[in-house]
């Protein structure tokens, strides 16, 4: 029987399976004194669907197999949620198999995988899965770079419900937020040791992705530990006598202060929460759904930098014209001349500016610089090449390309001869 397909942008939309969860047997969660306490949580707030969709709209937009594992997952009574292994059977079929699928479309590397595909020290924790690519390893190791590590959590033990307006000051000395703040410290923690930006929670009940910041207020003053090793710590009072057989996970971890040990000092987290039900509505609406944010967050944690900063660009596009950092290609040559000079290879996202705007009219700005088409992770770019250009400049080159995209869209015929590009011709130098 022939397959049918869909675009990516669907396959990663369609429902998630109703799910029938049972008490698990023991309500602990982790707990570290080596972990940094987090400094606050706020809503990431450019993490929606029309920025993300509008972002990777070329590749959302390619056809893929459809794929829907609903009725599988219910025959094999994998949606029987009663404990951390069933959870992850569960999420490895309806979440990880599909994402790393329509990943597979834009690099054959790309991948999500169990945390030991990633393992570096020790001394990074243990996070149930990882991001990678299968180019990009451990210095010395054969285990993958983890690029947005991530948990595995039962909804029973941890939802993020109450996590926006809390006083996360004195929370130290407030139970409930204690328990609140445990999986947030564990993903604060595995971030900040891998020095990458983005990490996640995943329940039954939503996805919370989180980004980290870099504080610039000086860090806080170290504090006394716990006076414990890596232990679990009860979040329901009516769970004492499940504790009590809970085994530790690693005891060789101690620390007599608590400080960050990764020379990060962290800022409030910035989360977004995707609901399991996202998706399942009727009639359907344009919205983020758990496969379709985890396929978004693999694809901002691979691009060329996730580093942890102080402060990040915004995730539209359109509010980006330019890329943060350029592309160094080092020394080269140009093609029918016997200089060698410093060039660089700076892209540009095409969906706003025309291709017979911008051959004409690059030189305008950049003298003896060249442009063709080509693929940044998958997305269709200009890759212009040119000696050192003030980012400013770049900016407002851009800037002035787009608007006369605009204009000539209006004009129509050949670009060539259209009087936007005879007024650019005559006057774009002068700007500089």
């Amino acid at each position: 029987m022939a397959s049918s397909f869909c675009t990516v942008l669907d396959y990663l939309c369609r429902p998630n399976p109703e799910v029938s969860s049972s008490p698990p047997i023991s309500l602990t969660l982790t707990v570290n004194p080596k972990w940094d306490p987090i400094e606050g949580v706020r809503p990431w707030e450019d993490f929606t669907y029309e920025n993300l969709v509008s972002r990777y709209r070329s590749s959302l937009q390619r056809s893929i197999a459809t794929f829907d594992p609903n009725q599988l997952i219910k025959r094999g009574h994998l949606n029987e949620v009663k404990n951390e292994d069933t959870v992850t059977a569960l999420f490895i079929v309806n979440n990880m198999l599909p994402v790393n699928n329509a990943l597979y479309e834009i690099d054959k590397g790309f991948q999500y995988g169990p945390g030991s595909k990633f393992f570096r020290f020790q001394e990074d924790g243990s996070p149930d899965w990882g991001l990678g690519r299968k180019d990009c390893l451990n210095e010395g190791l054969s285990t993958l770079r983890n690029f947005c590590p991530g948990d595995f959590k039962l909804s029973a033990k941890w939802t993020a419900d109450g996590l926006l307006g809390a006083t996360w000051k004195t929370y130290s000395r407030i139970p409930y937020l204690r328990d609140k703040a445990k999986p947030l410290e564990q993903v604060q923690n595995y971030a900040t040791n891998l020095k990458t930006r983005y990490t996640w929670i995943l329940t039954e009940f939503e996805l919370v992705v989180v980004r980290v910041t870099d504080s610039i207020d000086d860090p806080r003053s170290p504090r006394p530990s716990r006076n414990t090793s890596h232990r679990r710590v009860i979040s329901d009072a009516s769970a004492v006598s499940s504790a009590l057989s809970a085994m530790p996970i690693d005891t060789s971890l101690h620390s007599e202060y608590l400080g960050s040990t990764s020379g990060t000092n962290p800022a409030p987290l910035e989360i977004a929460r995707i609901p399991w039900s996202a998706g399942s509505e009727v009639p359907p609406r344009k919205q983020l759904t758990i496969n379709l944010a985890l396929y978004c967050l693999a694809r901002l944690a691979l691009e060329s930098d996730s580093s942890i900063s102080t402060s990040y660009p915004p995730l539209d596009p359109r509010s980006s014209l330019v890329p943060e950092k350029a592309i160094q290609t080092g020394p080269s040559s140009r093609v029918g001349s016997s200089n060698t000079a410093e060039i660089t290879t700076y892209w540009i996202p095409s969906e706003r500016i025309a291709w017979d705007v911008i051959r004409r009219d690059v030189q305008v700005y950049l003298p003896g610089a060249t442009v063709r088409q080509g693929l940044r992770n998958g997305e269709q770019v200009f890759l212009v090449e040119a000696g050192p250009v003030d980012y400013r400049q770049f900016q407002d080159m851009v800037a002035d390309l787009t608007a006369d995209t605009t204009a000539w869209n209006r004009e129509g015929g050949d670009y060539r001869s259209s009087a936007t590009h005879r007024n650019r011709e005559a006057y774009g130098r002068s700007i500089w």
